[in-house]
């Protein structure tokens, strides 16, 4: 998309996370309503596929958004929200399948929650960091 001229380089990172969060959570919506395990095998895979692409558009993002001096700090707050979540997704969704004993709203609310990604990404980060010279 930088190279067509069709977006400047932050915002082609931006579509793409956006892009792919909102297929992920398409995606995982979808899962528990598939009864072939093709489908539902080739799905997980696309939901994998698109959640890498997440992850590694927003690493690229973090360098981005943040000014040298800060891009590791960026990227660790980054990290530590996406594991602080990954630590306790399983836990969350062992509980809805005790509660319900399915794995229908486990797979809606990590679509919904995917998709909020997607909202978080393209409504929060809009323009880089300014750093400020001059604190008091």
């Amino acid at each position: 998309m930088v190279d067509r001229g069709m977006a400047p380089q932050m915002n082609s990172k931006r579509i793409l996370i956006s892009t792919s969060a909102i297929l992920t959570a398409v995606v995982v919506v979808i899962l528990p309503f598939v009864h072939s395990i093709i489908f539902t095998v080739a799905l997980m895979t696309l939901a994998i596929c698109f959640i890498s692409s997440i992850t590694g558009g927003s690493w690229a993002l973090a360098a981005d958004v943040s000014p040298t001096s800060v891009v590791a700090s960026t990227s660790a707050i980054m990290s530590f929200g996406g594991y602080f979540g990954g630590a306790f997704s399983p836990i969350v969704a062992g509980m809805i399948v005790d509660t319900t004993d399915s794995y229908t709203l486990a797979f809606i609310s990590g679509g919904i929650i995917a998709g909020c990604a997607a909202l978080c990404f393209w409504g929060i980060v809009k323009k880089p960091i300014e750093v400020r010279t001059n604190l008091r």
